[in-house]
């Protein structure tokens, strides 16, 4: 079989690359605050796009050989325990995509803190992880620490919804 001349991933990272690069553009266009202020509304932005296009490089140069072979068993095993209909990478995509739209949704109707919870042990559920008292330590840890640093140490204001914090 003729190998490609380019690979699916090295597509999607070239795709990834050119939005997080328009995606950069338009994030240091964003105006800064005429008072100083230790984080400004741009600098999330930025770190977004640089992070995605971080990642889109080393997409780019991710090996294909590898992840067909540790996908090819990962699929055997999954067939094996009956899960395949809903762990093909198209249904994980749909998936995710859903419970990010519930999580938007949701968001100044529960909370920040709820809402994050729910979706991360969500997701971990999704994904496979099993540990059902350990992913809810970590869910509600990663929800925790995120509320604090946003709310108490850069002073963004977060929906509390349903639980008043």
């Amino acid at each position: 079989m003729a190998k490609k001349w380019i690979q699916e991933n090295q597509m999607i990272a070239i795709i990834l690359a050119l939005f997080s690069s328009g995606y950069l553009v338009l994030a240091f266009d964003i105006p800064s605050f005429s008072v100083p202020r230790p984080v400004d509304s741009d600098l999330f932005p930025k770190i977004l796009g640089f992070i995605l296009l971080i990642l889109s490089i080393f997409l780019f140069f991710d090996r294909k050989e590898y992840k067909d072979q540790e996908e090819e068993e990962e699929t055997q095993v999954q067939q094996k325990e009956g899960k395949q209909r809903f762990a093909t990478p198209r249904m994980q995509v749909f998936v995710t995509l859903v419970a990010i739209a519930l999580y938007i949704f949701l968001f100044e109707i529960l909370g920040f803190l709820l809402v994050t919870l729910l979706f991360t042990f969500g997701m971990t559920f999704y994904y496979g992880y099993r540990r059902h008292v350990v992913n809810f330590i970590v869910s509600l840890s990663v929800s925790l620490f995120f509320y604090l640093l946003l709310t108490r140490f850069m002073g963004i204001y977060l929906p509390e919804g349903i639980i008043p914090i």
